[in-house]
């Protein structure tokens, strides 16, 4: 089977800040050890540190040459569209061409929307009527709008996107898929098991059928995980880390939605995944900055090709070093 990988840089940071620099070169390193893409988390705020998505996807853009770069997901509707078009299309323009637009509609905490003077129950319309906005910005020379949210005339972009950024959505719930098929040429879904998402998968597809018939969509889901010594050492990780930014207990779930233990633990729920009918893989390692590029390390060289091989019966030889000081390209 072929997945793509991911990871998920920055983002809420409950294990310490890690200084600016190693969070360049944790990009640098997913690239040179192969990752499809990296995607930057968006908060304006959190319930501690939390890194923005636009500036840490230009600092990985100015940092690599060949990776793809995912906001994972952008928080649209605390966001005017015209300047998100704006951002976004410089950063395309910026990376030649390598972004991946990734939205999502938020809600979790309440506090960024009231800060943001956003309504928190708008949130959905708002997200649709700027996607509406964005795809225009980005493929016509002069927009005019009259919406709900939004009214302007004569905006226009410039410069534009490299191509035209495929657009990927965010979130688990019907709403998410309903604006997947609408609008999405990606769906990015997040704590759910693999039956969720072949079931949501089936429901997409029939939508998207009917809605934007002939066209395509890849599934993607973020998983939190951690490759430790054993499974009960790795799921301790997890649980600590989500229940700190969601401040609720995950002990009772994460063995269906996160990855953790030895790496051939790690590859069964990958391979879970895939075989419900996911495309890539994103995860969003739960360690303290110290550990990032060793766990990037164990899991392109440990993981991904026990996945990938699926036949294979014995693990490959464990790497010589996952040492945090390694030197990369």
């Amino acid at each position: 089977m072929t997945i793509l990988y991911g990871l998920a840089l920055g983002g809420a940071l409950s294990r310490g800040l890690p200084d600016a620099r190693d969070l360049i070169e944790q990009a640098r390193c997913a690239e040179t050890l192969g990752y499809h893409s990296i995607w930057a988390p968006d908060h304006v705020m959190m319930r501690g540190p939390v890194t923005e998505c636009v500036t840490l996807l230009g600092a990985f853009a100015g940092a690599t040459r060949r990776i793809q770069l995912g906001s994972g997901v952008y928080l649209l509707p605390l966001r005017h569209p015209v300047v998100t078009a704006k951002m976004f299309a410089m950063l395309d323009y910026i990376s030649g061409g390598r972004l991946i637009f990734g939205i999502g509609v938020g809600g979790e905490f309440s506090r960024e929307f009231e800060s943001c003077g956003v309504p928190v129950t708008e949130r959905g319309a708002r997200a649709d009527e700027a996607l509406e906005i964005i795809d225009r910005l980005w493929t016509e020379p002069v927009v005019t709008h009259r919406g709900r949210f939004y009214q302007f005339s004569d905006a226009a972009i410039e410069p534009r996107p490299a191509r035209r950024p495929p657009v990927w959505i965010g979130g688990r719930s019907e709403a998410a898929e309903r604006r997947v098929a609408r609008f999405g040429n990606g769906w990015l879904a997040y704590l759910v098991s693999p039956r969720r998402i072949a079931e949501a998968r089936e429901r997409i597809l029939e939508r998207m059928a009917r809605q934007r018939p002939g066209e395509r969509v890849q599934i993607g889901v973020q998983l939190f995980g951690y490759i430790a010594p054993s499974r009960e050492a790795g799921r301790r990780m997890v649980v600590e880390d989500l229940d700190h930014w969601y401040r609720q207990s995950f002990d009772a779930v994460v063995d269906r939605y996160c990855a953790f233990g030895t790496p051939p633990e790690c590859a069964e729920t990958v391979r879970s995944f895939a075989d419900a009918g996911v495309d890539l893989v994103v995860i969003k390692l739960t360690c303290a900055p110290a550990e990032q590029r060793d766990q990037q390390a164990a899991f392109a060289e440990a993981v991904i090709p026990l996945v990938d091989d699926s036949g294979r019966t014995e693990p490959p030889p464990r790497p010589t070093s996952f040492t945090a000081d390694r030197r990369i390209g």
